[in-house]
């Protein structure tokens, strides 16, 4: 599909984002969690695209979890799968190593 679009088969950057999904009572406890920041109780997704939008990583958790952990997994297999990517962006803030959240 990048080729069709004239560009690069390996992306060589992407943004990252997370959103925060309200669910069901039916969903059990373990796999969703109250978000403080936007008040939801649900799950939030970290997703990694390219620049055409397509999906390079995802990772579903309980909403819960902190902003600056989520992404480092979808990161880490976005960097695995496509070692071309040298640059990633997004509005997710992530605490230096060793400094409280």
């Amino acid at each position: 599909m990048r080729k069709a679009d004239g560009r690069s088969a390996e992306p060589s950057s992407g943004p990252l984002d997370s959103q925060s999904i309200r669910t069901a009572d039916t969903v059990t406890g373990a796999t969703r969690g109250f978000g403080a920041g936007k008040k939801v109780t649900g799950r939030k997704r970290f997703l990694v695209t390219d620049t055409l939008g397509l999906v390079i990583a995802v990772r579903v958790v309980a909403a819960s979890v902190q902003d600056r952990d989520g992404p480092r997994r979808p990161l880490l297999w976005a960097r695995l799968d496509h070692p071309r990517i040298q640059r990633f962006w997004g509005r997710i803030r992530a605490s230096p190593a060793g400094s409280p959240g």
